[in-house]
């Protein structure tokens, strides 16, 4: 793939946030960028600004839910350059509401946006790119693998787009195409997207914490447009709440109802309207919650061939101390490890049966009875902090840094589930 410096890249979702974001970072790095979105004053406020600080940079304004429309601006880059090396589908909006509550017709909007604006970005960015190559980049959310109530209706078009894009993968593989696609999938990110999103919930809505500056993102897809990665998570905090979602689901299904509150602001009014069927007027880059600078997953995602070696290191180290760490050294728990403990835990708390427990542990019934009051007679092995203390469980973040804490350490941040 060729150096960033001699690329032409076509940029949806370019008014503001990520899409705003990663095309002024693009240019300042010598990249010619195509920026599209419907806000056509934005639009051209932000190309003035990259020509004047010595870019190179045009605008077309198309709506993704589109076809026609965006396969003319696609035109309009090869007019104005002379091809597309890179294509990134960055466009996106959101509803904060409960799913019954959530309008028809929004929801098919939402739809036409996330899922369907995704499909169309994809079917012409690979009619350009197939026969000279290049980068095919979509912008998800940590929401393509994670439930989250409120903003149920993103999460699942999140979810959608997701699926498309790695089945499209394979098909490009299968197919020969020198054509590299990446998923980025960001967390709680910096952004005007909770003050754009249709907003049926009382108060402000609000990107939950642990929230990561845009420009982190940026430097995640200009890296794919240069070396081809098949995904990429931006921001640890967001990486460990998928973890967690993914091994503890019942516990995860009942913690939910604790990031309800912190999605919203009571005490700060709504924002009046919406970007659903028309774009808002402004086109800022960022939102009302500064966000982290640094993530150390993310740049060691972006660094993983000089870090293989040592993660592997790192996993077979904690793989033979698990194995040699059993726990409750006598006795029915004995040859049962400490994630075996945990997920029973979390298994019972969330109501299951003991045939049901058997199942997922892959262990008799016999056993399951025969250990269960163990881990009934321990409850601090599972450290979630009750209603008691809000939302602040399992996954926070570190003072220092965004490694989640190791099983049993207090958490110091209040722990985000969802994140756009």
């Amino acid at each position: 793939m060729k150096p960033l410096s001699e690329q032409v890249i076509v940029i949806t979702g370019a008014s503001s946030g990520i899409g705003l974001v990663t095309a002024r970072m693009a240019a300042e790095q010598g990249a010619r960028v195509l920026l599209v979105a419907r806000n056509a004053a934005a639009l051209a406020d932000a190309v003035s600004a990259i020509r004047s600080a010595g870019g190179v940079a045009d605008h077309a304004v198309a709506d993704v839910g589109d076809a026609a429309q965006l396969s003319l601006a696609a035109e309009k880059a090869l007019a104005c350059y002379g091809r597309i090396d890179a294509w990134v589908n960055c466009a996106g909006v959101a509803i904060y509401a409960p799913l019954l509550d959530t309008p028809h017709d929004e929801h098919h909007r939402l739809f036409r946006t996330n899922y369907f604006g995704t499909v169309h970005g994809c079917r012409i960015a690979v009619a350009h790119l197939r026969d000279r190559g290049g980068a095919l980049i979509t912008v998800g959310s940590i929401t393509s693998e994670l439930p989250t109530p409120i903003m149920g209706a993103y999460a699942a078009s999140k979810h959608a787009a997701k699926a498309y894009v790695d089945g499209l993968r394979m098909e490009v593989m299968a197919a020969g195409l020198p054509i590299s696609v990446t998923l980025i999938k960001p967390s709680g990110i910096d952004t005007p997207i909770a003050r754009h999103a249709a907003n049926h919930v009382e108060g402000e809505a609000r990107i939950p914490p642990v929230v990561y500056d845009p420009a982190l993102v940026a430097r995640a897809i200009l890296d794919a447009a240069v070396h081809p990665r098949r995904e990429m998570t931006v921001g640890g905090v967001g990486r460990a709440q998928v973890l967690f979602g993914l091994h503890f689901p019942a516990m995860f299904d009942r913690l939910s109802r604790f990031m309800i509150p912190i999605l919203s602001n009571p005490a700060v009014p709504k924002t009046l309207g919406d970007n659903l069927f028309a774009p808002m007027p402004d086109g800022s880059p960022r939102g009302a919650q500064p966000g982290r600078k640094t993530s150390g997953y993310t740049a060691a995602e972006r660094h993983s061939t000089a870090t293989a070696l040592g993660s592997l290191a790192l996993l077979a180290a904690g793989a033979a101390l698990l194995a040699r760490r059993r726990v409750g050294q006598t006795g029915a728990a004995s040859h049962w490890t400490d994630t075996d403990l945990d997920l029973l835990h979390s298994l019972n708390e969330g109501g299951a049966t003991q045939e049901q427990m058997a199942r997922r542990l892959g262990r008799p019934v016999s056993e399951i009875h025969r250990v269960l009051p163990t881990v009934q007679s321990r409850p601090d092995r599972i450290p979630v902090q009750t209603a008691d203390h809000g939302a602040n469980a399992w996954f926070g973040a570190d003072e220092e840094g965004d490694v989640p804490p190791p099983t049993g350490r207090p958490l110091n941040d209040t722990a985000a589930w969802v994140h756009t």
